[in-house]
């Protein structure tokens, strides 16, 4: 479903619309460094240094199915 889509079945009509641009290759980068937590939903970056995650959360952690480069590449 569109987003367009999505707010009209809500019927919410926003006041502003941002549309945001960014090369392919930027975000297939950062998607694929991209990892969730599937027991919490805590979306974790790997390019960040700052982060720590101990064992049992990075033995957890899988890629999003919508973050498949075949995925975003049909958005």
């Amino acid at each position: 479903m569109s987003q367009i889509q999505l707010l009209e079945d809500l019927k919410v009509q926003p006041t502003v619309i941002v549309v945001l641009e960014c090369p392919d290759e930027t975000v297939y980068q950062r998607l694929s460094k991209s990892r969730v937590d599937p027991l919490t939903g805590t979306v974790y970056d790997l390019s960040d240094p700052k982060v720590s995650i101990s064992p049992e959360v990075e033995a957890r952690l899988v890629t999003r199915p919508n973050d498949d480069k075949q995925v975003v590449d049909k958005r």
